[in-house]
């Protein structure tokens, strides 16, 4: 019985342990590349498809929102490229430039969450936190990248979503 209690002990936290630290962050080295650049660096073997924003319907990201409030003809020229498993990934271009990457992660547990924030921490530094309800933000900022992620805790699961984008993006897209 004393061995047992041990190895219990050991095999619970590896499965913690992979669960929590299951989740890569994004290490983005260039923005505003182009779709060919970005699946050599990014997704490699990954399978994606691509989208216009109108074969997208009811699509949300609020980054993008921010984007079309500038100028609501962006929607023309914008292609959203995603890749599914886990983890949905869009890497949205505008005029076939990268400018933002939007990870969603719909998980049950909480440590997820905390292992998703601890790998960016280590990526980006220390973030900014913000606390309102069920919700947490927390904002990084790293060289050219500014990264929001958004946790909320619903219940019985719960929900982040990960923005990375470039952090001229406003700037660059008014000129």
């Amino acid at each position: 019985m004393k061995r047992i209690k041990p190895l219990f002990t050991g095999f619970c936290l590896i499965i913690i342990v992979s669960q929590v630290w299951a989740y890569v962050a994004m290490d983005i080295q260039k923005w505003e590349i182009d779709k060919a650049e970005v699946i050599r660096s990014y997704i490699h073997t990954l399978s994606y498809k691509t989208y216009t924003l109108s074969q997208l319907k009811g699509y949300s990201n609020k980054l993008l929102n921010y984007i079309l409030a500038i100028d609501e003809n962006y929607k023309n020229r914008l292609i959203v490229l995603r890749v599914t498993g886990d983890i949905t990934r869009d890497f949205i271009f505008i005029n076939n430039k990268l400018y933002v990457i939007t990870d969603y992660m719909q998980k049950s547990s909480e440590d997820y969450i905390l292992g998703a924030i601890a790998q960016l921490k280590k990526k980006y530094g220390v973030p900014q936190k913000q606390s309102e309800g069920a919700t947490t933000t927390y904002t990084f900022t790293r060289d050219e990248t500014k990264v929001i992620a958004i946790g909320e805790n619903k219940g019985t699961n719960c929900s982040l979503t990960i923005y990375y984008y470039y952090k001229n993006l406003f700037r660059s897209l008014m000129q």
